[in-house]
């Protein structure tokens, strides 16, 4: 999940690898870049598993965001 979280964060914020990896468990802006790249493959290697997984992240994340922006976040 926290490897997804940060390819979802990499491809829909303007945040730097440092600012992301921060957010998610204060790690290193190479672990952003590893789990980029490992989802990636395996967004590859297995589309049937994680297409759906990384779309529904997406969209969960980029509501939050919306509702973030409105004030009405829970």
């Amino acid at each position: 999940p926290r490897q997804v979280a940060m390819h979802v964060a990499r491809n829909i914020t303007g945040a730097s690898l440092p600012k992301i990896g921060h957010h998610i468990g204060n790690r290193d802006h190479s672990t952003v870049m590893h789990a980029d790249s490992a989802i990636r493959a395996r967004l590859v290697s297995d589309p049937g598993t994680w297409v759906k997984t990384v779309e529904t992240v997406t969209e969960r994340a980029q509501e939050l965001a919306q509702q973030r922006a409105m004030g009405t976040a829970s």
